[in-house]
């Protein structure tokens, strides 16, 4: 939600455990609840990566991963190669600096915020890095970039018995991402997970999500941070490189999407037979940049019945919700 209502806290410090507190008691007040959902996180010290600028104090930024992830049907997942990297709009200042969410939150909004407050400092006379800051690193960067810039600027543990620098390899990072994003998948489809609003049907549907990662300083290993059903692809930037990269993953997505709509039931068949995974799989890695990571059999042999099932639930949680609406209302 851009950014709001993330905090940081450190629970080694008193003042800071008062803090939380405080924040969690007035977030319950205004929920009118007795208790309020949270979701608590252990910070991860993540890599990351210098300022635009060099500056004598040789300031870090924080950054996140966004992969996009495709669901075609019921269901094939597929991961697409862009990673953007997304830097924060402020240095990392250890501990002391927890208070700033331009420097722990590294989101999309989070640093056009940061960057729109730089431009009315600017605008009231007054020096846009009084504060010490430097030049931020050009944000919107290929996985590539990244991991140049990391492996220049972060050392590695000497516990983990890697002398030197962390050297991050994108293509290993690729790796890791398909992978989880296969489980995250597979953990929604389960019957375990309770579908959690994950609910594929065959005939043409297709559904894009955000995955973001941070990258951990001490193993240079991916974290899924959260998955975003309706991610923004401002996350490419508005330069023209930028939409050029936009550009290709919408017509990546409908290069899967659109030929499903055209061959409907025939295409799945194909795939349930195994024809299509080896002389379909080849064709589509040389026409675009999605990898298939997970896939599923249909849970309906006819695909009208699969829609007819979501629609009766749409209709149900429709009704419910407006009963609920007329209750509170009166």
């Amino acid at each position: 939600n851009g950014g709001d209502d993330i905090v940081f806290f450190d629970a080694g410090n008193a003042a800071d455990v008062a803090r939380a507190e405080r924040f969690m008691n007035a977030h319950a007040e205004r929920s009118c609840a007795a208790t309020a959902p949270w979701v608590a996180q252990r910070y991860v010290e993540c890599a990351t990566v210098h300022g635009a600028s060099v500056c004598p104090d040789e300031p870090k930024y924080k950054f996140h991963l966004r992969a996009h992830a495709l669901v075609a049907g019921d269901a094939s997942a597929y991961v697409h190669d862009d990673v953007v990297g997304l830097v924060a709009s402020a240095p990392v200042r250890g501990r002391d600096s927890l208070r700033d969410l331009r420097a722990h939150a590294t989101n999309h909004r989070v640093r056009a915020r940061g960057a729109a407050a730089a431009r009315e400092k600017s605008r009231d006379g007054e020096d846009s890095r009084a504060d010490g800051d430097c030049t931020p690193p050009a944000t919107h960067a290929s996985l590539e970039d990244v991991c140049r810039a990391v492996s220049s600027s972060v050392p590695a543990s000497e516990a983990a018995g890697r002398p030197g620098r962390l050297e991050l390899c994108a293509d290993r990072l690729r790796e890791r991402i398909r992978a989880i994003a296969a489980d995250a998948f597979a953990a929604a489809r389960s019957k375990a997970g309770g579908a959690v609003g994950f609910v594929p049907i065959e005939g043409g549907s297709f559904e894009l999500f955000g995955f973001d990662f941070l990258v951990d300083a001490e193993t240079g290993e991916p974290r899924l941070l959260e998955v975003n059903a309706d991610p923004s692809m401002a996350v490419f930037g508005a330069h023209a490189e930028g939409k050029r990269r936009c550009a290709a993953l919408v017509r990546d997505v409908l290069s899967i999407a659109l030929p499903r709509m055209e061959t409907g039931r025939e295409t799945r068949e194909a795939e349930e037979e195994g024809e299509g995974e080896e002389a379909g799989g080849r064709e589509l890695d040389r026409r675009n940049a999605f990898r298939k990571v997970w896939s599923a059999r249909s849970r309906f042999s006819d695909p009208a019945e699969g829609r007819r099932r979501v629609k009766r639930l749409v209709s149900l949680t429709a009704s419910l919700a407006a009963r609920v609406a007329l209750e509170g209302s009166g």
